[in-house]
Protein backbone atom coordinates (compact mmCIF):
# COMPACT_ATOMS: atom_id res chain seq x y z
CA UNK A 1 0.00 0.00 0.00
CA UNK A 2 1.42 3.37 -1.11
CA UNK A 3 2.16 5.73 1.87
CA UNK A 4 1.44 9.48 1.61
CA UNK A 5 3.55 12.37 2.41
CA UNK A 6 1.92 13.64 5.18
CA UNK A 7 5.16 15.57 7.58
CA UNK A 8 6.74 18.62 6.23
CA UNK A 9 9.97 17.00 5.14
CA UNK A 10 8.15 14.06 3.47
CA UNK A 11 5.88 16.70 1.47
CA UNK A 12 8.56 18.66 0.14
CA UNK A 13 10.60 15.16 -0.92
CA UNK A 14 6.68 14.15 -2.71
CA UNK A 15 6.77 17.75 -4.39
CA UNK A 16 10.21 17.74 -5.62
CA UNK A 17 9.22 13.95 -7.05
CA UNK A 18 6.62 15.46 -8.89
CA UNK A 19 8.13 18.13 -10.08
CA UNK A 20 10.86 16.00 -12.27
CA UNK A 21 8.33 13.65 -12.93
CA UNK A 22 6.31 16.76 -14.63
CA UNK A 23 9.88 17.55 -16.54
CA UNK A 24 9.35 17.47 -20.27
CA UNK A 25 13.15 17.03 -20.77
CA UNK A 26 12.93 14.08 -18.17
CA UNK A 27 10.14 12.21 -19.74
CA UNK A 28 11.59 12.82 -23.15
CA UNK A 29 15.00 11.36 -21.91
CA UNK A 30 13.46 8.30 -19.49
CA UNK A 31 11.35 7.36 -22.74
CA UNK A 32 8.15 7.87 -20.37
CA UNK A 33 4.43 8.61 -22.04
CA UNK A 34 3.41 11.14 -19.29
CA UNK A 35 4.65 12.48 -15.63
CA UNK A 36 2.50 9.59 -14.27
CA UNK A 37 5.07 7.04 -16.36
CA UNK A 38 8.34 8.70 -15.57
CA UNK A 39 7.58 8.44 -11.15
CA UNK A 40 9.40 5.05 -12.39
CA UNK A 41 12.77 6.41 -13.28
CA UNK A 42 13.09 8.76 -9.83
CA UNK A 43 14.04 7.13 -6.14
CA UNK A 44 14.16 8.31 -3.05
CA UNK A 45 17.22 8.19 -0.87
CA UNK A 46 18.36 4.83 -2.54
CA UNK A 47 18.45 3.15 -5.99
CA UNK A 48 17.25 -0.14 -5.77
CA UNK A 49 19.92 -2.46 -7.43
CA UNK A 50 17.56 -5.32 -8.32
CA UNK A 51 17.97 -5.19 -12.12
CA UNK A 52 21.80 -3.87 -11.84
CA UNK A 53 22.42 0.28 -12.50
CA UNK A 54 22.58 0.17 -16.31
CA UNK A 55 19.22 -1.49 -16.23
CA UNK A 56 18.00 1.62 -14.61
CA UNK A 57 19.37 4.54 -16.56
CA UNK A 58 17.79 7.52 -16.92
CA UNK A 59 17.16 8.23 -13.40
CA UNK A 60 16.61 10.94 -10.92
CA UNK A 61 17.61 10.30 -6.77
CA UNK A 62 16.14 12.57 -4.14
CA UNK A 63 18.50 12.50 -0.93
CA UNK A 64 18.14 15.04 2.46
CA UNK A 65 20.24 17.25 3.16
CA UNK A 66 18.84 18.70 5.95
CA UNK A 67 15.94 20.48 7.63
CA UNK A 68 16.18 22.84 10.50
CA UNK A 69 13.80 25.96 11.87
CA UNK A 70 13.81 29.37 12.47
CA UNK A 71 11.94 31.61 15.01
CA UNK A 72 9.40 33.90 12.45
CA UNK A 73 8.14 35.83 15.48
CA UNK A 74 8.50 37.00 18.98
CA UNK A 75 6.07 36.32 22.84
CA UNK A 76 4.92 34.16 24.55
CA UNK A 77 3.25 32.25 21.40
CA UNK A 78 6.19 31.33 19.19
CA UNK A 79 6.10 30.63 15.24
CA UNK A 80 8.57 28.37 13.72
CA UNK A 81 9.42 28.23 10.02
CA UNK A 82 10.57 25.00 8.56
CA UNK A 83 13.10 24.95 5.56
CA UNK A 84 15.72 23.18 4.32
CA UNK A 85 18.00 21.39 1.56
CA UNK A 86 17.02 18.75 -1.12
CA UNK A 87 19.84 16.89 -3.19
CA UNK A 88 19.09 16.05 -6.73
CA UNK A 89 20.99 13.70 -8.68
CA UNK A 90 20.98 12.55 -12.29
CA UNK A 91 22.26 10.38 -13.34
CA UNK A 92 22.45 8.81 -17.36
CA UNK A 93 24.70 6.95 -19.62
CA UNK A 94 26.98 8.08 -22.15
CA UNK A 95 26.18 9.02 -25.63
CA UNK A 96 28.62 8.90 -28.16
CA UNK A 97 31.39 7.17 -26.19
CA UNK A 98 34.01 8.32 -29.01
CA UNK A 99 33.81 11.48 -28.63
CA UNK A 100 33.80 12.91 -25.07
CA UNK A 101 33.01 16.56 -25.87
CA UNK A 102 29.67 15.16 -27.57
CA UNK A 103 28.73 13.07 -24.73
CA UNK A 104 29.72 15.67 -22.22
CA UNK A 105 27.29 18.15 -24.17
CA UNK A 106 24.67 15.59 -24.14
CA UNK A 107 24.28 15.53 -20.73
CA UNK A 108 24.64 18.94 -19.94
CA UNK A 109 21.69 19.99 -21.85
CA UNK A 110 19.72 16.67 -20.35
CA UNK A 111 20.55 17.86 -16.79
CA UNK A 112 20.18 21.64 -17.14
CA UNK A 113 16.87 21.07 -19.41
CA UNK A 114 15.54 19.55 -16.25
CA UNK A 115 16.88 22.06 -13.74
CA UNK A 116 15.11 24.29 -16.64
CA UNK A 117 11.74 22.81 -15.89
CA UNK A 118 12.02 23.29 -12.60
CA UNK A 119 13.10 26.43 -12.39
CA UNK A 120 10.13 27.62 -14.24
CA UNK A 121 7.64 25.40 -12.34
CA UNK A 122 8.78 26.80 -8.06
CA UNK A 123 6.30 28.30 -7.07
CA UNK A 124 3.34 27.04 -9.43
CA UNK A 125 0.79 25.48 -6.81
CA UNK A 126 1.59 21.73 -6.12
CA UNK A 127 5.43 22.36 -7.67
CA UNK A 128 8.32 21.82 -5.69
CA UNK A 129 9.54 25.31 -4.63
CA UNK A 130 12.63 26.37 -3.98
CA UNK A 131 14.63 29.73 -3.69
CA UNK A 132 18.15 28.74 -4.35
CA UNK A 133 20.06 26.14 -6.16
CA UNK A 134 23.15 25.26 -5.85
CA UNK A 135 25.79 22.79 -8.16
CA UNK A 136 27.18 20.46 -5.46
CA UNK A 137 28.47 17.71 -7.58
CA UNK A 138 30.11 18.81 -11.44
CA UNK A 139 29.02 16.54 -14.16
CA UNK A 140 31.47 13.60 -14.04
CA UNK A 141 32.13 10.63 -16.03
CA UNK A 142 32.44 7.38 -14.99
CA UNK A 143 36.47 7.12 -14.57
CA UNK A 144 37.96 5.53 -17.83
CA UNK A 145 39.59 2.41 -15.61
CA UNK A 146 36.00 1.48 -15.03
CA UNK A 147 34.31 1.45 -18.01
CA UNK A 148 33.48 -1.86 -19.38
CA UNK A 149 31.35 -3.82 -21.96
CA UNK A 150 28.30 -3.88 -19.74
CA UNK A 151 27.60 -0.31 -19.69
CA UNK A 152 29.22 1.35 -17.20
CA UNK A 153 30.11 4.65 -18.80
CA UNK A 154 27.60 6.79 -17.78
CA UNK A 155 27.19 10.23 -16.47
CA UNK A 156 26.23 11.88 -12.72
CA UNK A 157 25.84 15.29 -11.57
CA UNK A 158 24.25 16.74 -8.23
CA UNK A 159 21.94 20.12 -7.23
CA UNK A 160 21.08 21.08 -4.22
CA UNK A 161 17.88 22.67 -3.88
CA UNK A 162 17.37 24.99 -0.49
CA UNK A 163 13.05 25.30 0.32
CA UNK A 164 11.57 26.97 3.17
CA UNK A 165 11.32 30.48 4.49
CA UNK A 166 15.56 30.74 5.08
CA UNK A 167 16.00 33.23 2.08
Amino acid sequence: MPVTATSPLALVVDQLRTSVSNSAEFQTRTGAANAAAALAFIYLDVVSNDAGMSAKRPFALIKVSQIGSNQISDGTAIDLSVGGDLVLILEDDATNQTVHDDSFLDFLNFSDEVMQDLRLASGVEGEFPFYEEQLVWAPSRTRRAERDSSNNDYWVSAYQLSWGDFE
